[in-house]
C-alpha cells in the first residue's frame, strides 16, 4: 500500500523523475520520460501518463518494469505500474500534430504547380511526391488486382486502423501506388496531412531524432496525419533502432483509427527470418497484405502503349515495337519502361518511324546484359577470383571465397538486375544470406580497391556497363 500524504506526493514523484534520468540518461530521458505526468496512486497500484501514445507503447514495452523497481525503491513498495495516454490530452496532442503540419505545409493555399515533386522539400513531413504517378496511370491485371484495390480504399480514406502491406519483386508499381494514393488524397483537398517516406528518410529522420533528443518533436509532427507511408521497408532490415520506431507508429496510428501503408519485396513469412522484429513483422502479416507480382507479357506492352501515348515525339514507335520491348524486358516493369525511354531518347527527335531493328541497335548494351545468365556470372566470378564455380557454391567461408560471393551478388543485383532469392538459389542460400551479402559488397566496394577491381573485371568478362 501507498502510505504517502498527497501533500508529499508531487516530492517523492518528482525524485522519481530524477532518479529516471540518472538511471538511463539524458538522452533516453529527453526522448521518452520527459512529460510523464502522475495520474494516480492507489492502493498498490499507480498511473502514469504521457501525451504521445508512441511514448507510452515504447515505455510500456522495454522501460515499465524499471521503471516499477525505480518507484519500489525510491517512493513506496508497489506492485502495478500503469503507463498510458492522457485520455483528455490525446484530441488536442492530435490537434497540435495538426497545427504543425498545416504551418510546415506549403501546398495549402497556393495554386497548382506544374513541378514533377511536391512539395519542396521540408515543406511536408517526409519524402518527395512523385505528381506523375497517379492511380489512374497505374494498368491493373491479375498480377496486382488486390494491391490495386487496396490502394483505391486508402485514396478513399477507407480503412481506418487498418495496416496495409503491399510486397512483390522490385520494379513491379509498390511506388507508383503509394504516389498515386497520395495525389488522389492530395488532388481532392491539398491540406490532406499525409506523408510518404522512402526507407532512407525514415530511417535517418528518427536516428537524427533520438540523437538530439527529440523524438518528442518528431511523433508530435507525425500525430496529426491520417495517413502514414513507408516505402521500401526491406532495406531497413538491419536497421533495428528504425523498426522499433515503425512498430511504435504502426501501433500508435492503427490505435487512433488511422491509416498506414507499406511497401516491401519481402512476402510476409520471409520477415522474420531476414532479420526484421517479430513483433513488426507480425503487424504486417496481420495486417492486409497486398501482393504484386511481375506484370503479364500483355499488362507490359499495355503501360508502354500508354508511355507512347503520352509523349510528344516526333518519330513513330510502332505496335511491333512495343511487343519487342515488353517481350525482351521481362523482369519488371521499370526495366520495360527504362527500354522504351532509351529508344525515344535515340529516335524522338527524328522525323520517322522506328523499326524493330533500329530498337535492337538502341538497346544493343541493355539486350546483352540480358542475355548474361546467372551461370556466366557464376562462371565470370570463379574465374576472376581463382575458383570454381563449386567453391562459390560451397560451404567452405574461406574470405577469399566469401568475398567473390559478395562480388557475385553486387554484379548480380546491379548488372543483371536479378532478385535476391534467384541469386540465393545460383549460390544455393537463401535470399537473406544474399542480402546480407549485398550489404557487404556495397561497404568493401567503397573502401577497398583491389575488390573494386575485381567487380569491375567480372562485369568487364559479361560485357556489362561500368
Amino acid at each position: 500500500m501507498i502510505e504517502i500524504e498527497p501533500d508529499g506526493l508531487d516530492k517523492h514523484f518528482a525524485t522519481f523523475r530524477d532518479t529516471l534520468r540518472r538511471k538511463y540518461g539524458e538522452t533516453v530521458y529527453r526522448s521518452w520520460m520527459f512529460d510523464l505526468a502522475l495520474d494516480e496512486a492507489q492502493g498498490d497500484s499507480v498511473t502514469l501518463t504521457t501525451e504521445s501514445p508512441v511514448i507510452a507503447d515504447r515505455l510500456n514495452q522495454q522501460y515499465r518494469h524499471g521503471m516499477l523497481r525505480i518507484w519500489n525503491a525510491t517512493v513506496a513498495p508497489l506492485r502495478t505500474l500503469n503507463i498510458r495516454t492522457r485520455a483528455r490530452l490525446s484530441a488536442s496532442a492530435e490537434e497540435a500534430g495538426r497545427k504543425y503540419f498545416l504551418a510546415n505545409d506549403s501546398v495549402r493555399d497556393r495554386s497548382p504547380s506544374t513541378s514533377r515533386f511536391e512539395p519542396a522539400a521540408g515543406a511536408r513531413p517526409g519524402s518527395l511526391i512523385d505528381r506523375q504517378l497517379r492511380l489512374e496511370g497505374f494498368a491493373v491485371d491479375a498480377t496486382n488486382e488486390i494491391a490495386a484495390r487496396a490502394a483505391a480504399r486508402l485514396a478513399r480514406g477507407i480503412g481506418g486502423g487498418d495496416l496495409v502491406y503491399l510486397h512483390g519483386p522490385s520494379g513491379c508499381g509498390k511506388t507508383h501506388l503509394l504516389n498515386g494514393v497520395a495525389n488522389a488524397l492530395l488532388d481532392a483537398d491539398p491540406a490532406t496531412p499525409l506523408a510518404y517516406y522512402t526507407y532512407s528518410d525514415i530511417r535517418d529522420e528518427s536516428a537524427a531524432a533520438a540523437r538530439q533528443g527529440k523524438l518528442q518533436e518528431f511523433h508530435l509532427k507525425l500525430a496529426g496525419l491520417d495517413l502514414l507511408m513507408i516505402d521500401d521497408i526491406h532495406l531497413l532490415a538491419s536497421s533495428k533502432r528504425t523498426q522499433e520506431e515503425i512498430l511504435n507508429l504502426v501501433d500508435a496510428f492503427r490505435s487512433a483509427g488511422k491509416m498506414v501503408a507499406i511497401a516491401g519485396d519481402l512476402d510476409p513469412a520471409h520477415l522474420r527470418e531476414a532479420g526484421f522484429n517479430a513483433r513488426l513483422a507480425d503487424r504486417l502479416a496481420g495486417g492486409v497484405p497486398a501482393s504484386i507480382q511481375p506484370a503479364s507479357d500483355a499488362l507490359r506492352i499495355e503501360i508502354l502503349a500508354t508511355r507512347r501515348s503520352a509523349e510528344d515525339a516526333n518519330c513513330i514507335i510502332g505496335d511491333d515495337v512495343l511487343e519487342f520491348i515488353g517481350m525482351a524486358f521481362r523482369g519488371s516493369i521499370r526495366e520495360a519502361i527504362g527500354a522504351f525511354k532509351q529508344v525515344l531518347l535515340t529516335y524522338g527527335h527524328e522525323a520517322r518511324t522506328v523499326s524493330v531493328a533500329d530498337a535492337k541497335d538502341a538497346l544493343r548494351v541493355r539486350l546483352q546484359a540480358g542475355a548474361v545468365g546467372l551461370d556466366d556470372l557464376l562462371r565470370a566470378t570463379a574465374d576472376v577470383f581463382g575458383l570454381s564455380v563449386a567453391d562459390l557454391t560451397g560451404r567452405a567461408q574461406p574470405q577469399r571465397i566469401a568475398r567473390a560471393r559478395h562480388a557475385f551478388s553486387m554484379v548480380g543485383r546491379e548488372g543483371l538486375k536479378e532478385s535476391f532469392p534467384r541469386l540465393g538459389a545460383a549460390l544455393k542460400r537463401d535470399h537473406t544470406t544474399i542480402m546480407s551479402s549485398y550489404d557487404r559488397a556495397q561497404a568493401l566496394h567503397d573502401r577497398d580497391e583491389a575488390f573494386r577491381s575485381r567487380v569491375a573485371a567480372i562485369r568487364n568478362l559479361l560485357g556489362l556497363p561500368d
